[in-house]
Order: structure tokens, then C-alpha cells, then sequence
């Protein structure tokens, strides 16, 4: 057990983001290689098959090395690819034949990676911590005394300008525009109408 001189020490000693060690074992370069295996082993099954003229076995092997070839697993592990390869090597683990060990190893290999794939987090149960809430007012508006100070009386910078354009810019009594630019605009229309 290890000591600690304070609780900052204690709290530095957890790895924030901790990789579950099921994430070893699922490593792409690992299980494409092992994909790379099983395709070879199945095309010397299937050239023995062949050879000893046993057309029945070189057909059910050549069935599922199609199967196998449809549903390539890559780095990336596709559930539903292992589920089709799993229920295809289970059909051939049932029979009765010289391959059936084979199969029922296979069989079991891909249980294991769909075991290993239910453990992964997936992408919405992942443990991201989240922002910490605001503190202060939050969402309260400032006072209404807040700003640049100045003399009782006095406007500051700025604020006829506002002031100003708000004048300009709000329309008159009849809804006919009041600024510049919309008098302008209105005048380019109506030269254009008649």
C-alpha cells in the first residue's frame, strides 16, 4: 500500500481515464491477422478436401470461406458480421464430420470477440467528465448601474448615437419608412413600378 504525504498526492495517484483492459485484446492489427489465419487455414482445408477427392466436405468448406469472405472482419469490429460468421461455423461445429473440433474452436473464438465487443463502452456510455456547472450570478443581468462612470447628468459616449439610430431607424406613424437608406429604397422601387 502505498503512503501519501496529502490528499493532492492521493488524488494525482488515479489515472483519470483509465483504458479497460479488454481493449488489449481487441487490438485491429491482432484480430485482421488472425482473420488473415483462419482464411488461409480454410483454403488448405479446402486444397485437401480436393485432393483426397472429398467433394461433399471441399463444398460445405467452400460455402464457408464465402461466408467468411462476405463478412471480412477489419480493425473495426462489426457485431453483425461476427454474429453471421458465429452462426455459420456453429452449422458446421453440429455436423459430424472430420473438420468438427475445427469448427467448434472457431465457433468459440468468435464468442470470445462478441464477449469482448459487449464490453467495450460504447460511444453514449462513455464517462466523459462534464464541464463543471457555472458559479457566480449565472444567468442574472448585471445592475443597472453597471458601466463606465461619469458626472450625474452627463450621457456617456455613445449613447445618443444609439439613441440616434433607434430614431432613424423605427418607422413613422403612416409605416412609411423613416431612415435614409429606406427612403432610398423605397423612392429606387417605386421609379422601377412607374
Amino acid at each position: 500500500m502505498n503512503s501519501f504525504a496529502s490528499y493532492e498526492d492521493w488524488g494525482l495517484s488515479f489515472d483519470p481515464n483509465p483504458l479497460p483492459p479488454v481493449l488489449e485484446a481487441l487490438r485491429g492489427d491482432k484480430i485482421v491477422g488472425w482473420y488473415g489465419d483462419i482464411e488461409r487455414q480454410l483454403l488448405s482445408k479446402i486444397a485437401k478436401s480436393e485432393q483426397n477427392r472429398n467433394h461433399a466436405y471441399s463444398d460445405k468448406l467452400r460455402a464457408f470461406l464465402q461466408t467468411w469472405r462476405d463478412n471480412e472482419i477489419t480493425g473495426s469490429i462489426n457485431r453483425e458480421q461476427v454474429d453471421v460468421l458465429k452462426a455459420a461455423s456453429n452449422q458446421l461445429a453440429a455436423d459430424s464430420w472430420t473438420y468438427q473440433n475445427y469448427f467448434q474452436n472457431l465457433r468459440d473464438s468468435l464468442r470470445e470477440i462478441i464477449a469482448n465487443v459487449e464490453q467495450l463502452p460504447s460511444p453514449g456510455e462513455q464517462n466523459e467528465p462534464m464541464a463543471p456547472p457555472p458559479s457566480g450570478g449565472g444567468g442574472m443581468s448585471p445592475p443597472s448601474d453597471f458601466g463606465p462612470e461619469g458626472e450625474p447628468g452627463q450621457t456617456n459616449p455613445g449613447e445618443n448615437d444609439m439613441e440616434q439610430k433607434e430614431e432613424e431607424t423605427a418607422p413613422n406613424q403612416a409605416g412609411q419608412p423613416s431612415s435614409k437608406l429606406d427612403q432610398d429604397v423605397e423612392a429606387t422601387l417605386q421609379q422601377k413600378r412607374g
